[in-house]
C-alpha cells in the first residue's frame, strides 16, 4: 500500500510545497519511477472509481519534466495532480484534508487501473459520467466549496 510508506501529516505537505516553492498548499506524492512511460501514465490516470472521479474530475492532471521549481509552480496553479517525469505523481491543494483525500483516491485509482490493464477487463468512467459525478461532489460535498 503506497499511503502506508508516506507521511501524510500537515507538515509534510507543507514542507513538500516549500520544496517545490509553492506557497499555501499542501502537496503529497507517491515516489514512481516508471513515470518516464507516457502510456503507463496515461492509463493509471484516467478515472476508474467513482472516488477518483468525483474529487478530481476532468482536467486533472499534468505530465511535466520539471527543470525548475518555477516550472512546478505554474502547472500546480491549473491541476490537481501533476506527474514529474522519473519522480512522481503528487496532488496538490490548498487544505490538507482535501490534498489527502485526492493522493487516497489517486493510489486507489492506480491499482483499480493496473489491474484492469493487467488482465484486460473494465474501463474507465465516461466523460459525461465524470463531468456529472465532479460537479455534484463540488457542489454538495467538498469542503472546496464551503470556503
Amino acid at each position: 500500500n503506497f499511503i502506508n510508506s508516506i507521511d501524510i501529516s500537515p507538515q509534510t505537505g507543507r514542507d513538500t510545497a516549500e520544496l517545490f516553492g509553492v506557497k499555501d498548499c499542501y502537496i503529497y506524492g507517491i515516489p514512481l519511477k516508471f513515470t518516464e512511460n507516457k502510456d503507463i501514465i496515461k492509463t493509471i490516470i484516467k478515472p476508474y472509481l467513482d472516488d477518483f472521479a468525483q474529487i478530481v474530475g476532468l482536467k486533472s492532471h499534468r505530465y511535466i519534466k520539471a527543470e525548475s521549481s518555477k516550472d512546478i509552480r505554474s502547472v500546480f496553479k491549473k491541476n490537481k495532480i501533476i506527474i514529474i517525469r522519473n519522480e512522481g505523481i503528487f496532488t496538490c491543494s490548498r487544505n490538507c484534508d482535501d490534498a489527502i483525500s485526492q493522493l487516497k483516491a489517486l493510489e486507489k485509482n492506480i491499482l483499480a487501473s493496473l489491474l484492469s490493464y493487467i488482465y484486460g477487463e473494465g474501463k474507465p468512467i465516461s466523460l459525461k459520467n465524470i463531468f456529472l459525478m465532479h460537479r455534484k461532489y463540488t457542489k454538495n460535498y467538498s469542503k472546496l466549496n464551503k470556503n
